[in-house]
């Protein structure tokens, strides 16, 4: 059936999903753009030699600019927290945060949307090419809980374009990334909000796990849903190192991403909100909102996101971080223990402030799909108590069914 389409889950757009995909694979011929092949053919079993293909480092070796962000250890979203460094290209993303004004100039959040009245602030950060919107619902559930600002990432929301890092290579050192941080830190600081809760979706995840890291005397604690430490590029087996990432990036993923239809990706953008989301109609919206967000923002800060791996930062963490990973129904109990097991791996090395629970039966939209258990998770981990997600599907269960069989 093609309601068991062999994914584990959505780490971000069909387009990143696909990109990630062909990237990884460069044996494989792609399939082309909107083709059943493309929208429903599983990862490759879990092979050593699939998932971990041959890169050709040597384009770019003796590449100033690479050899400068490789020279850091890791990207430049990844400094290490406790080094003094005093290049400007290698700072956290917010220099002074105690004083705004002295951060530097950045592009402002697209939109801000405050509502509720509860005593915990929580900041709200939505994912790429999407809206504060995608919180709507949650927002409106929770009210009497938290006081929250929903945020759209500087780009999107009619919002101008960060004007930086456009140029060629550009975002090796990641600038809309930190760019936003400075923004969300500013939003933090300017309105005396007190230890937030920074929760984002995707992208907006792993920016929140960032500004803690940075920034963790302005961060309460953070709930990234479907923001994993580390993009997942190819098989859930392979480690790609910084290098391998630079490489793979800068020589496959923009290539491809530039030679891209504006209308072909604009049309794309609907087909996982709308194949994966339960509700349908909620699936057309999320779709029609990712559809309208600029081409040119949604690749720049794909490509930055790619380079990112806060593994081992993360060792350093002094806020509290939960990660929610969303699991949806799948036939291929390999691959998904496979992501099961990437999970323990990304933390292995994490202190115990920092956990993780699954949510099976979900997409990445787990506000829409799991919108119950996910208050109920936020509420229990924001208390102290332990922290649970949805039941486990067993695909192989006689009384399974598809969602919108139910």
């Amino acid at each position: 059936m093609d309601r068991f389409i062999k994914i584990a889950t959505i780490p971000l757009l069909i387009a990143i999903a696909v990109m990630a995909y062909m990237t990884m694979r460069p044996d494989k011929p792609a399939a082309p753009p909107g083709s059943a092949a493309e929208q429903t053919a599983p990862p490759g079993p879990a092979d050593e030699t699939a998932a971990r293909p041959a890169v050709d480092h040597s384009s770019t070796e003796d590449d100033p600019v690479v050899a400068e962000v490789v020279s850091i250890e890791t990207s430049a979203i990844q400094v290490d927290l406790g080094a003094a460094d005093d290049r400007a290209d290698t700072q956290p993303a917010i220099d002074d945060r105690q004083h705004p004004a002295a951060q530097g100039p950045y592009v402002p959040l697209g939109q801000i949307e405050r509502r509720g009245a509860g005593p915990i602030n929580m900041i709200l950060i939505a994912g790429n090419g999407e809206t504060w919107e995608i919180w709507d619902a949650f927002m409106d559930r929770n009210a009497d809980r938290y006081t929250m600002w929903a945020v759209t990432l500087p780009g999107f929301g009619g919002g101008p374009l960060p004007p930086i890092g456009l140029e060629d290579r550009g975002y090796l050192r990641q600038p809309w990334l930190k760019n936003a941080g400075r923004a969300i830190a500013h939003l933090i600081t300017s309105n005396d909000i007190e230890e937030p809760v920074l929760m984002g979706h995707q992208i907006g995840g792993q920016l929140a796990v960032y500004i803690s890291l940075v920034a963790p005397d302005i961060v309460g604690s953070v709930i990234s849903l479907d923001g994993e430490p580390a993009f997942i590029l190819g098989e859930p087996t392979w480690r790609p190192t910084i290098q391998d990432r630079i490489e793979l990036v800068t020589t496959q993923m923009a290539p491809q991403l530039g030679a891209m239809n504006p209308g072909a990706w604009s049309s794309r953008q609907h087909f996982v909100p709308e194949t994966y989301i339960r509700d349908k109609e909620r699936g057309k919206i999320i779709g029609d909102m990712i559809a309208e967000a600029p081409m040119e923002a949604m690749h720049q800060y794909i490509k930055e996101f790619a380079l990112a791996d806060l593994t081992k930062p993360l060792a350093k963490a002094e806020t509290p971080i939960l990660f929610v990973a969303p699991f949806y129904r799948v036939e291929d109990e390999t691959f998904r223990t496979d992501r099961e097991v990437r999970w323990f791996d990304m933390l292995a090395d994490a202190p115990p402030i920092v956990q993780h629970v699954f949510f099976y039966d979900s997409s990445s939209w787990i506000t829409e799909d799991q919108p119950e258990y996910l208050d109920e998770a936020v509420r229990a981990y924001l208390a102290g108590e332990e922290v649970v997600g949805s039941p486990e599907f067993d695909p192989f269960a006689e009384d399974a069914q598809a969602p919108d069989d139910e």
